[in-house]
């Protein structure tokens, strides 16, 4: 009974997640409020999906019997923390190339970014998910010479439907949405979105540029010009909303930025021997970052 409840619930999860994507897709633009929220239904249903595989596969008898040994165990480990290193890795020298500055002091990003390479990188994940595969459909063939309905593995259909949606959408996520010709512009967007200021407390702010801060102490300041892109995550996603009008500067400026930064240049100081005032915002040092 423990084992019946817990393969319907898998079915279930499995059946659930491939009716949301199928019923998301069939949105219709007359109908405003579902339009709004058919793309959240389908990474819900997506998700569920790709759940569903998992778990089953894990569930499997040749998975189970190998998670039993602690060697497997470590060897699994120790695979998982290099593709992480790795992955983190990748995405700190991409963000380094585009902006110059060392990317600890764009955090967010570089977050996001190492869990896209680190998708990348499991790209092999997909010939394991073959083989199960294959094994379910093994099943359905040797089923469909009983001809019994009760005892027909109707598990394996949808695992086998799901697998192929799964393997599907993690091939475009990988290879399309972040693949090598989008990655850069990506990332150099998410930077702007996720840690870039649209102030600073030492200069004048403008309301065209977008600032990071960074060093040791955060006392510089690197201006770039801000985004004026308005984008859902889908559009994020799929790269359909103004890819070819981002242009990624080739240099940048950078000013020092300390508290008493703005007070000095907002005055001009008198020497004593008589001669006229000097003005301190002539005297900033400025640089670029390439």
């Amino acid at each position: 009974m423990r084992s019946s409840a817990e393969a319907i619930s898998l079915w279930t999860c499995g059946g659930l997640g491939l009716f949301l994507v199928l019923m998301s897709s069939q949105a219709s633009s007359d109908i405003t409020w579902w339009n709004s929220v058919s793309y959240f239904v389908f990474v819900f249903g997506t998700v569920l999906t790709v759940m569903f595989v998992a778990a089953s596969i894990e569930k499997s008898s040749t998975v189970t019997q190998m998670l039993k040994y602690n060697s497997v165990k470590l060897l699994c480990a120790f695979l998982f923390s290099a593709a992480v290193v790795y992955s983190s890795a990748q995405a700190s020298t991409l963000l380094n190339g585009i902006f110059g500055v060392d990317s600890s002091n764009l955090p967010f990003a570089r977050a996001l970014l190492s869990a896209a390479f680190f998708m990348k990188m499991c790209t092999p994940v997909l010939f394991i998910l073959a083989f199960f595969s294959l094994a379910h459909i093994v099943a359905i063939w040797v089923a469909t010479k009983e001809e019994d309905f009760y005892s027909f593995p109707w598990g394996s259909v949808i695992f086998i439907v799901a697998a192929l949606f799964s393997a599907g959408s993690y091939w475009w996520i990988t290879h399309k949405a972040l693949g090598d010709d989008q990655i850069k512009v990506k990332a150099y967007k998410l930077a702007h979105y996720l840690d870039f200021n649209s102030k600073a407390y030492c200069i004048d702010s403008s309301s065209t540029e977008s600032y990071l801060f960074f060093g040791n102490d955060q006392n510089k300041l690197l201006i770039d010009q801000k985004l004026e892109i308005d984008e859902s995550f889908e559009d994020f996603l799929k790269g359909t909303a103004s890819l070819g009008e981002v242009t990624i500067p080739s240099r940048f400026k950078v000013l020092p930025c300390t508290p008493n930064d703005r007070a000095l240049k907002k005055a001009a100081i008198t020497p004593q021997d008589g001669s006229p005032p000097i003005d301190t915002d002539a005297g900033s040092q400025s640089g670029y970052a390439n």
